[in-house]
Parts: C-alpha cells; sequence; structure tokens
C-alpha cells in the first residue's frame, strides 16, 4: 500500500479515495481497469495550507476535498502512458497482495511440520527495528507534510492495509499452570500449549495497527514480538508509544504462538517475505510482572539473565517503599504501564496492602501529600484515557491505604469525594456520582464552598439528568438533546445508562435468546434505551485520517477502520471494566463460530433504578464523608477492596470471537435519522462501528414490530403497534423494503431463514415473480424518474406540459399494472414496493387532478400497511409497517393537496398524524420533526397547528 501511495504521488497523481481503496484489491478485471482510468485522469491536489497557517494541524484541519486546486498533468505525457503507468503500479500492488496471501495461507498446512526457529543476533534485530520505526515515522511525516518544503497538508491521509493470517489463539489458561520454555526450545509455526515465554523489552515500540517490538529471553535470545489490539490511538508514537512497555519491562506471554510472519495480526504487508517471531492475537495473552505481586517476584528471583537490558533507573523499582516513594515516575509518566491499574490498586490487589499502608503511614507528611497528588494525577489521566475502571480501583486503593488525594488539606475530603464523583459519572454509575457530588458540597469548608457550587452544580444538573433518563426512560426532551448533539459533533458519545422498559430476557424456541414483553403496550412506547459498550468512528482522534484495510485469509472478508478500531475498543473496555465481558462475550459470533464459555451464562438485565428529586439524606451524605475521612465504614471499605480485587482479575479475551460478535451483532453504520450532518456517511471507510449487546439480543424480522433508532452510540427502540404482553419483539438486520431475494441473500450470513410476514408473502409470490417484479422495478422506475426529473423541471403551466404530466401518470399506471400482476391474488395490502411508484405518480397527477393525486397519495400509505380509518381523531389506524420516512412523506404531500383544495380542517389532521408517526417512530417533538421536514415541505403551518412537546 505504502509504495503504491509513494509512486502514484511521484508521478503527479491524486491518491486514492475511500470508495476506491476499497477496490485496490477488487479481483475484478473490469474494475481494476475502471480505477486504473480514473487515478490516471486525476491530478494530484495542491492540499498544502498557506504559510500563514502552517500553526494549524493538519489532521484537525476541516477543509474538504472540493477546496483543493487540481493540479495540472504534464501535457507531455500521453493520457494512455498515464494509464498504463497506473495499470503496472496496480499490478504490481495486487501481486504483492497475492504473495502475502498464499504466504499466510501456507502457515496453515506448515503448522503440522514445524521447523525450529533459527536465533538472530539481537544487534540485526534491534538495527531492523530501527529502520522499520524511521520508515513509519517518514509514512506519517509525508501523508502530514510536503517532504521537500515541509509545510503541511489540509488534512492527514494516511491508510494502513493488514492481513489477518490463519487461527487465532487466547490463553484460558493462569501463568502459574504453565511452565517456562526459552529460545532453543521454539519452533514456527506452532502455538505452545500449556508454556508461557518470559522476556524483556528490548526495543523501542513500532505502531502500524498492531505493535511490535524486541524481546530479549533470558538465555540470551532475541525475538520480534507482535501484539494485536495494542491501542486505538494510530496516532501515537515515540516516548509515548514507548511508555507503554519501557525497555526493561518483563512479560510473560502465555502460550505463545510462534509464526512465521509475526506481523500477521495487525502489522504491514511484508509481501510474502519470512518474518519469524511471536504473533500475540490478544492483548490478554500478556502478564507484565513486577514485585508488587508474589508469584511475580518469584518468578523473577529464579530467573537468571543472560543480557542485562539497558534501563532507566527511574523507571524501576525494586520493592513497595521505592514505589510509594517515587510512584508513578517509578513505573512511567502515567503510573502504570500498558493496561495495568494504577500502583495502589496493584498493592492492594496483591495483598501487600498492610504493607504499604505502614509504608504511608511511614512517609513524611510532604511525601505523603506528593504521593496523593501524583495518585490523583494518575486518575484523571485513566480517565482521559477512558479507562474509567482502573481510575475507580485506583481511587478505592487510595481510601484503603488512607491516602487522601487532595491539593489542600484544608479540603482534603472534599476535593476526594468531587474526584470521585467525577469518576464514577464516567462510569455511567450516576447514582453514586450524585452522592459524592452533593456529600462533596456538605463537606467544602465555608470559606471555599461558594466556588465549590459553582464548578459542581453545573456538573450535578448533567448528573440528575442522566440518572432520571436511565431510571425512568429518556423523554422526548432527551431525545431532542440526543438528536441534536448527535448532529453537532463527530463523534458523540452519551451519558446513560442501559434502561428496559416493560420486556425481559427470554428464550425463544429455535432462535436463541430474545426480549419479550412483560405488559401490553401501545404503539410509540418506548421499550429499550441502550447505549454501546463500545464505539468507534472515523473521526475518533486516534484515527482521524486513518484509512485502515484488514483483510482475514481465512475467511476473505476485509475489514474496515471502525471494525477493527471497535474491536480493539471492546477488548481494552472489557480489560478495563470485568462486567462488560459477559455483555459482548455472551453474544453469538455467527454460524459456525463455537459459542464462548459467557453464552451459557444468564444474560443480565439492567437493573430497576430509582430516581427522586431530593438531595440525598444528610445520613447517607455523613456515612460516606466518615468514610473518607478513615473513620469507621467497614461496609463501604468492603466494597472498596472487592472493586480492586474484581478488577485484578483479568478474563481471557478471544479477539477472533469479538470480531465476529461485531460483525454479526454490532450495528454500524449508524447514521442520525434523516439529519443534516456535516459528518457525512459516505463510505464504509468513514462508518461508525459499536456494539450495543442487549439490542443485538432483539431477533430478525424484515417487517419489524418495533422501530429502532440511533442517536450518536445510544438506540431507543420504540412499539410500532399495539402489543400483547408476551409479544417477542424484532427489528430489522436488513431493511424490508428491500427485495426479498437480496434480504434472503444478506441474511444468510446469519445462517437463518426468515419467517416473518413479508418474507412469508414474498416467498408465496413465487421466485420467478419476485425476480419479474425486481427487474420492472429495477428497470422502468429509473427512467420513469429521469424523465420526470427533466418535467419537472419546467415550471410552466402550458398544454404541453399537461399533456406530459398526464403520460407520465399513465406510463406510471401501467408500471403499477405490471407490479401488480407478479403479486399473489390472495396477497394483503402490504406492497411496499409499489410506494415510490404511487409517490410519483400522484406527484404528476397533482399538477392536473388534486383529488386523483390524493386518492394515489392514499394507496402508496396502503402500500405500506397503512389503513385509512373511518372516523376519530385519527386519520390513520395503523403506522406504516415499512418504509416510516416515506410513510411521513405521504402524510404530508396529503397535507398539501388539501391545503391546495381550501380543506384546512384535513389538511391539519394529516400534518398532525404525521407529526404523532414520527413521535411514534424517533420522537423528540416537534423541533426534531421541523429540523427533518420543514425544508421538504416548507408551506405548511406546523407552529400553528402542532403542539411543542
Amino acid at each position: 500500500m505504502e509504495d503504491l501511495l509513494k509512486a502514484l504521488r511521484k508521478i503527479g497523481l491524486a491518491l486514492p479515495d475511500h470508495e476506491q481503496l476499497l477496490q485496490l484489491s477488487d479481483p475484478d478485471s473490469e474494475v481494476q481497469d475502471n480505477l486504473a482510468r480514473h487515478l490516471s485522469l486525476t491530478p494530484a491536489k495542491d492540499d498544502l495550507v498557506a504559510d500563514e497557517k502552517d500553526a494549524t494541524d493538519a489532521a484537525d484541519a476541516s477543509s474538504t476535498a472540493e477546496d483543493d486546486e487540481e493540479l495540472a498533468l504534464d501535457p507531455l505525457v500521453d493520457a494512455d502512458l498515464f494509464k498504463g503507468a497506473v495499470q503496472a503500479l496496480l499490478e504490481n500492488y495486487n501481486k504483492a497482495i497475492d504473495k502475502e496471501r498464499d504466504f499466510l495461507r501456507k502457515e496453515r498446512e506448515a503448522l503440522s511440520a514445524p521447523k525450529k526457529l533459527k536465533p538472530v543476533p539481537l544487534k540485526a534485530l534491534l538495527a531492523r527495528q530501527a529502520a522499520e520505526i524511521k520508515k513509519r515515522q517518514e509514512e506519517v511525516y509525508v501523508a502530514g507534510h510536503d517532504p521537500d518544503t515541509g509545510r503541511k497538508r489540509r488534512r492527514l491521509y494516511l491508510p494502513r492495509q493488514t492481513f489477518d493470517g490463519v487461527g487465532s489463539y487466547a490463553s484460558e489458561k493462569p501463568l502459574d499452570q504453565l511452565k517456562r520454555i526459552d529460545a532453543d526450545e521454539l519452533e514456527a509455526p506452532k502455538r505452545f500449549d500449556g508454556r508461557y515465554v518470559l522476556c524483556k523489552v528490548a526495543s523501542s515500540l513500532n505502531l502500524y495497527v498492531g505493535c511490535t517490538f524486541i524481546g530479549v529471553l533470558p538465555s540470551g535470545n532475541a525475538i520480534p514480538i507482535s501484539i494485536a489490539h495494542f491501542t486505538s490511538n494510530l496516532h501515537v508514537g515515540g516516548k509515548e508509544l514507548d511508555a507503554h512497555l519501557p525497555v526493561g519491562t518483563v512479560l510473560a506471554i502465555r502460550e505463545p504462538f510462534v509464526s512465521i510472519n509475526h506481523f500477521a495480526k495487525g502489522g504491514p504487508c511484508q509481501g510474502g517475505k519470512s518474518v519469524p517471531g511471536i504473533r500475540v492475537d490478544t492483548p490478554t495473552d500478556v502478564h507484565i510482572l513486577d514485585r508488587l505481586s508474589q508469584a511475580d517476584a518469584n518468578i523473577l528471583d529464579a530467573t537468571t539473565w543472560k543480557i542485562d537490558v539497558a534501563q532507566d533507573h527511574a523507571e524501576h523499582f525494586d520493592d513497595v517503599a521505592s514505589l510509594l516513594k517515587d510512584s508513578p515516575a517509578a513505573c512511567n509518566t502515567k503510573g502504570c504501564r500498558w493496561l495495568q491499574d494504577g500502583p495502589l490498586a496493584r498493592l492492594v490487589a496483591s495483598s501487600s496492602a498492610e504493607s504499604a499502608e505502614r509504608h504511608i503511614r511511614d512517609l513524611d507528611s510532604s511525601r505523603k501529600s506528593e504521593l496523593g497528588r501524583r495518585t490523583r494525577s494518575l486518575i484523571q489521566s485513566l480517565l482521559g484515557e477512558n479507562r474509567p475502571g482502573a481510575a475507580y480501583r485506583e481511587l478505592c486503593a487510595a481510601r484503603l491505604l488512607k491516602l487522601p488525594l487532595s491539593t489542600s488539606p484544608d479540603s482534603s475530603i472534599a476535593e476526594d469525594l468531587e474526584l470521585e464523583g467525577q469518576v464514577l459519572y464516567r462510569k455511567c454509575d450516576f447514582a453514586r456520582s450524585r452522592l459524592a457530588f452533593e456529600s462533596a458540597l456538605s463537606a467544602y469548608p465555608s470559606s471555599q464552598r461558594t466556588a465549590a457550587q459553582d464548578r459542581i452544580l453545573d456538573t450535578l444538573t448533567a448528573v440528575r439528568a442522566a440518572q432520571k433518563a436511565s431510571a425512568l426512560g429518556p423523554t422526548h426532551e432527551n431525545v431532542w438533546a440526543y438528536y441534536f448533539d448527535s448532529q453537532s459533533y463527530a463523534t458523540p458519545r452519551f451519558d446513560v445508562q442501559d434502561w428496559f422498559g416493560p420486556v425481559e430476557i427470554a428464550n425463544i424456541p429455535g432462535a436463541g435468546r430474545g426480549l419479550v414483553l412483560t405488559r401490553d403496550v401501545d404503539e410509540g412506547e418506548l421499550l429499550l434505551c441502550c447505549k454501546a459498550a463500545a464505539s468507534s468512528y472515523a473521526a475518533d482522534s486516534g484515527c482521524r485520517g486513518v484509512h485502515l484495510l484488514r483483510y482475514t485469509v481465512e475467511s476473505g472478508v476485509t475489514s474496515t477502520t471502525t471494525q477493527v478500531l471497535a474491536a480493539t475498543r471492546s477488548v481494552h473496555a472489557m480489560v478495563d471494566r470485568n462486567e462488560l465481558t459477559l455483555p459482548i462475550m455472551g453474544l453469538t459470533a455467527g454460524p459456525g463460530v463455537e459459542h464462548s464459555r459467557w453464552v451459557g451464562e444468564e444474560y443480565p438485565s439492567p437493573p430497576k433504578r430509582e430516581y427522586t428529586d431530593a438531595q440525598a439524606s444528610a445520613d447517607e451524605i455523613e456515612l460516606l464523608i466518615q468514610a473518607c475521612s478513615s473513620l469507621s465504614t467497614s461496609s463501604l471499605q468492603q466494597r472498596w477492596r472487592q472493586t480492586v480485587l474484581d478488577g485484578s482479575v483479568r478474563s481471557s479475551i478471544d479477539t477472533s470471537y469479538v470480531d465476529g460478535v461485531l460483525r454479526f451483532n454490532a450495528f454500524g453504520p449508524a447514521a442520525n435519522p434523516g439529519g443534516k450532518s456535516s459528518f457525512t456517511q459516505d463510505s464504509e471507510l468513514t462508518r461508525s462501528t459499536m456494539v450495543h449487546p442487549l439490542p443485538a439480543i432483539l431477533n430478525h424480522a424484515c417487517l419489524p414490530n418495533v422501530s429502532s433508532v440511533f442517536f450518536g452510540d445510544i438506540v431507543t427502540t420504540r412499539a410500532l403497534h399495539p402489543l400483547k404482553k408476551g409479544t417477542e419483539i424484532m427489528h430489522q438486520y436488513v431493511k424490508g423494503e428491500q427485495p426479498w431475494l437480496i434480504r434472503r441473500s444478506q441474511l444468510s450470513k446469519h445462517g437463518f431463514k426468515c419467517g416473518c410476514g413479508i418474507c412469508v408473502m414474498d416467498e408465496r409470490d413465487g421466485e420467478d415473480k419476485v425476480r419479474e417484479r425486481g427487474k420492472v422495478v429495477g428497470g422502468s422506475l429509473s427512467m420513469l424518474q429521469e424523465r420526470s426529473r427533466i418535467v419537472l423541471k419546467s415550471s410552466e403551466k402550458t398544454e404541453k406540459e399537461m399533456e406530459d404530466h398526464r403520460d407520465l401518470a399513465e406510463s406510471l399506471q401501467e408500471l403499477v399494472d405490471k407490479v401488480q400482476a407478479t403479486y399473489h391474488v390472495e396477497r394483503p395490502i402490504l406492497r411496499p414496493d409499489l410506494m415510490k411508484i404511487y409517490q410519483l405518480m400522484a406527484l404528476h397527477q397533482s399538477e392536473y387532478d388534486l383529488d386523483a393525486a390524493a386518492r394515489t397519495e392514499l394507496q402508496a400509505l396502503q402500500s405500506i400497511g397503512c389503513t385509512v380509518s373511518q372516523g376519530g381523531e385519527r386519520v390513520l389506524n395503523d403506522l406504516p409497517s415499512l418504509h416510516f420516512d416515506g410513510g411521513i412523506t405521504s402524510m404530508l404531500t396529503l397535507a398539501k393537496f388539501m391545503l391546495k383544495q381550501e380543506k384546512k380542517d384535513e389538511a391539519r389532521r394529516w400534518v398532525e398524524q404525521a407529526f404523532y408517526t414520527h413521535q411514534c417512530t424517533i420522537g423528540g417533538g416537534l423541533d426534531i420533526f421541523l429540523d427533518r421536514w420543514l425544508d421538504a415541505f416548507p408551506d405548511l403551518p406546523y407552529r400553528e397547528w402542532l403542539p411543542r412537546c
């Protein structure tokens, strides 16, 4: 990939856009030919910022490609010559890709006859590592700067391509059940069951997508080691990256897989070149050893190292006393190494709490204050890294060790409580966060209370709102905020806990787990509001400008940026918070994949939470204040200790299983419904990916009975119709508006055949009729739409124009008749293929016969399951079953027709019906409705006719 981009730059051509990147490896010769032609005809753009704007960070620049100036191609070079050059570059690229695939496939065959690993001198490996790091740095520099002038580019453009080799490994065995292996026993390719490798980090780290470094074994032999899913921040580098695993860090890798190409999980394409080393597929196989654990200390004491890897003494500690004296500098500036908990939490978990407490007690006041400030800084740093679980465990450990974390002795308890509120808020534990903040207000000295109130009260407003939405379910006001915030931010993530309405988890015969109603519900009633356990956006700071393609050799599936990084974020989230492991790993990973051990466990549903507007009681506040004062609060101390201990036990996470969960049970892209966001979801490489465990339990129906709507990283689910107690609620994995054969093909990856109402109807129509319907709609309708566009351009009302409208309406009626002929004679009114045809026909009929147009628009509504009421307040008996926005379009179109005929009351009823339908499917009130529909129907008096709520 990197060589191809470099060559295109040299000959003055534009680099591939998102869609073209996806086409690079397409085996279709026609696709390759078209790609070569497009690339050869597209000169490079002047994407460099002006000199006076050099201070602007290229990665954060918001300039769009349309603003770039194209540079002219060399007029002396023939166009065919350019195309030939690009074709040659693409051929070379694909040859390298084919070599990589073939080489990785051969590793499977070689597993039966592994060969002894030949030692490579440490000096040679370090030189190669330094060269690789320099190469990566140069690539990053060129992606953001012009290499000749040093001027910054308007945006970072950094494609990465990786290949997943065969197999995937994750150790389930604890370290104390494994036996150490050294270099003289290593063979490749081979998985060493029941063994572990002990090594020291001997080089700087190199990040491509996975992370690579050189490890030195006790025997003195050196070996490259690559860890997949190391970080979701693909921009980190240099000292910041090295701080994760500083030189000299001792690692134990459980049941290692020695590969003939250790880059095969997250590394660059090697074009089939052999690069043997240890390939770590999952971060949980890596254990960092230090002397806080007696078991670790025993291993270290029993090991003799032939080569003493040079290390900075400031990054090493020998005992608890030195750790407490220098921490967090004893590890690094963050106080802990890669995915480690903080030092105090590790002390408590290692049963060294009594010794640690004694050492802390013996520290003089200045050293104790310094340790408290460093620990506070570490907790805030962990929050900044999205590790609220580790932050809370370090806070609990500090409480158990009676270490104040304040910056001022006069307000130590209050500052501790305020910090606790911040940490618990990030954990989405809003009830306890609120108690901590309210207690902090009470604990601040009167001299500081005014400033503290100004700071805390604003936060408390947000905490209480999040707690209320999590306990009672989000209101339309909450949905209003979700919607407009999703429009305003490129990476919308919301503070809310999963909320269950009148539903429960149940075992569905033949379909596994599902959700059923615990009582009768009305249409539009909110049933679920759930937050993603992990989410990834292309605009996240850690991957902005990086375009990632990962090809999995075994399945032939290509995953893109957010799909890969959502897996990384999911793994890291489970490491940080054990309580997320069952919700994520308890989902299935697709047909043919053996279920994880969590699938058989009872799936957790959100607890029923309570909410009150009243402040916490004086007794609750006093109890928490006493706990921070190290007074008698044994119940709280026990809870803190258990929190730390629970976090120290990490489950083994099989990353290939997580990939499967994301492929079969994740949601993405999840664009805001009908929004006008500037963050356009225009390519697979720019879409979001996120896993919502509870909504993922819902089973599929092409004809759903609920509407699931995404706002950033949350999803709300509402009943589409009145539903009875015990009904299973079902939503769409694939759009039911699509033709049956397409739906069936898309669902085949899930390994089941849908038997919902519309699938039964389509199957009864017969495959031949369904194919015929697809040809009629796919061919004739597109031509008529083009004719319609031309006719509608004219605003004249001449007889010729009216005749064109009549001809088009008649042609569309003929098309309706052809489509109708493909349906079974006994099929009900649900015929969604007709909706767009009816709507287009009504549009042209409205130019000469409003009554006919209204009748046709009603037929459009009937085709998506609506029936007209024969009386009562509502115009329609039923909400649309499919094409929800299309149904609202028809309702507002009917209102427009009625208004033109001066039938104001009927027009108003259609507007009210449209708003009611919108509230039942999306919610959020009038502002969202207007944001989505005002531009399309500007002449309707919405504000006069509709309520604000």
